[in-house]
């Protein structure tokens, strides 16, 4: 079990990180939204969280915060390919 969380602790650290490296590549470089900060909070908040649930999966015996970090980044990329639906439409 020890390993499990082990690789669940990685898994969220990683998650987090792209969580991060998506909000930085697309709205600030890729499509230069002047809004970025504000549009793209609920995906910095997801990937603090998972972070957070990263990190402290690896210091201690809990599965508690391994399931939050993981949904709080399913959630996280939810919303983010919405936003890039949402975008991607252009005025006819």
């Amino acid at each position: 079990m020890r390993g499990l969380r082990v690789a669940l602790g990685i898994l969220d650290i990683a998650a987090g990180g792209s969580l991060v490296a998506v909000y930085y590549i697309f709205w600030f470089l890729e499509w230069g939204v002047p809004d970025a900060f504000t549009w793209g909070l609920p995906a910095l908040v997801a990937a603090a969280l998972a972070l957070i649930g990263g990190i402290y999966t690896l210091v201690k015996k809990g599965w508690g915060w391994t399931i939050t970090g993981l949904v709080a980044t399913a959630v996280g990329w939810i919303y983010f390919l919405f936003l890039s639906w949402v975008v991607s439409w252009t005025m006819a």
